[in-house]
């Protein structure tokens, strides 16, 4: 098992939105995943973001209470100091992993990080107008599994219409929906998957281009919130400008509409908090 970062974004001038996974998951850890974020400057003090939750990803708006009193109050201009970010778990166990990683340093060429985030910005604005507004739901790939579909023998999801974990052998099935724009191309080809226990059947493949966070993986879901049509990610492509994110164009496949995924409420009136 391996805990790890997979997402730093700068959202100027606001704070830094960070996304961390497990990779290998023992099967047999089922129950409350207990996780603890801290920032430091370097590799340490640590200031402490939030304690003992269970989530995937957090914002960080610099708006945690320093320590000590003689210590600086963060603030927008620590987006240009490259801060070391610090995640630890407890699982449910009792065993512990950690992992520590610095934002990827700005390009020393100014100019360049001033162009990519414009650039960042203008396809942000550049959705609002020719694209419509999608929720974007990452799979649970920890928490407490469902005892009605997960077999434990074979370690596999056994059932995919389980209002229980919609499929995904987990209570919930999917994280709370993450709102923004994006921009969809329906194929007129279609694709091929192969009939599973998932219910995955041929269906029409689809490309959106999103905002580079959070990070998708396979698996997850992408709902275009005007028509309720609903996909699942195949694969995940980064457009990079000198190696930073610029944007993320995500392979789907549109799911059948006799799945279960249909029945999973998400409110075409959901908002973020605003940044």
């Amino acid at each position: 098992m391996k805990l790890r970062f997979t997402c730093f974004r700068g959202i100027y001038p606001f704070g830094y939105f960070v996304q961390w996974t497990i990779d290998s998951l023992d099967p047999g850890e089922s129950g409350p995943f207990k996780f603890s974020l801290y920032r430091s400057g370097a590799e340490g003090p640590w200031e402490r973001l939030f304690e003992g939750q269970d989530q995937y990803s957090y914002f960080d708006k610099f708006n945690a209470i320093p320590s000590t009193l003689n210590e600086l109050q963060p603030n927008g201009l620590r987006l240009f100091a490259d801060p070391v970010y610090r995640i630890d778990c407890t699982l449910p166990s009792g065993k512990s992993l950690t992992a520590s990683d610095q934002v990827k340093p700005q390009d020393p060429d100014r100019k360049m990080s001033q162009y990519l985030r414009k650039v960042q910005r203008d396809f942000r604005l550049s959705l609002k107008f020719n694209g419509t507004r999608v929720a974007l739901l990452k799979k649970r790939r920890w928490g407490v599994r469902c005892l009605k579909c997960f077999d434990r023998r074979t370690k596999e999801v056994i059932r995919a219409n389980c209002r229980e974990c919609w499929g995904t052998g987990f209570i919930g099935g999917y994280w709370d929906p993450f709102i923004t724009h994006g921009r969809s191309g329906i194929s007129a080809t279609g694709s091929t998957s192969p009939i599973t226990p998932m219910q995955r059947l041929d269906a029409a493949s689809c490309t959106f281009w999103l905002p580079d966070h959070p990070s998708l993986e396979g698996d997850d879901i992408v709902i275009r919130l005007a028509d309720q049509r609903r996909f699942r990610v195949d694969q995940q492509i980064e457009t990079q400008i000198q190696l930073h994110p610029a944007h993320q164009e995500v392979n789907c496949e549109m799911i059948p509409d006799d799945n279960i995924l249909y029945r999973l409420p998400v409110s075409p009136d959901v908002e973020n908090p605003a940044y």
